[in-house]
């Protein structure tokens, strides 16, 4: 089975349900939209980044992610700052900035 066909299986079975992946030691998830969501679930997408971010990012720390785009920084660095720290994501698109806003509620 491809890997297209297996997300748009992933799709049609569990709709827009969050994605589960790691950063680290540490289960994150995102919302289930866009090329960035579906590379992440079916691949090491940006692994050896997002392992990075993981042992960089501490709690009560203050991130700023600039062209946050889907956001899959802006999700990783929320977890690992934690009630003490403060992510802030920017991006110039409506569209994208979206799906960061509603995986962080």
């Amino acid at each position: 089975m491809t890997k297209v066909v297996a997300w748009r299986l992933r799709r049609g079975l569990l709709g827009r349900r969050p994605i589960r992946f790691t950063a680290g030691d540490q289960k994150v998830y995102m919302v289930a939209k866009g090329q960035i969501a579906e590379y992440v679930w079916h691949s090491r997408f940006e692994k050896p980044e997002r392992d990075f971010a993981a042992k960089t990012i501490k709690p009560g720390m203050r991130v700023l992610n600039i062209g946050a785009n889907a956001g899959l920084y802006t999700v990783i660095a929320s977890k690992l700052v934690g009630g003490g720290g403060r992510c802030m994501p920017l991006s110039r698109h409506p569209e994208t900035s979206s799906y960061w806003k509603r995986t962080s509620r």
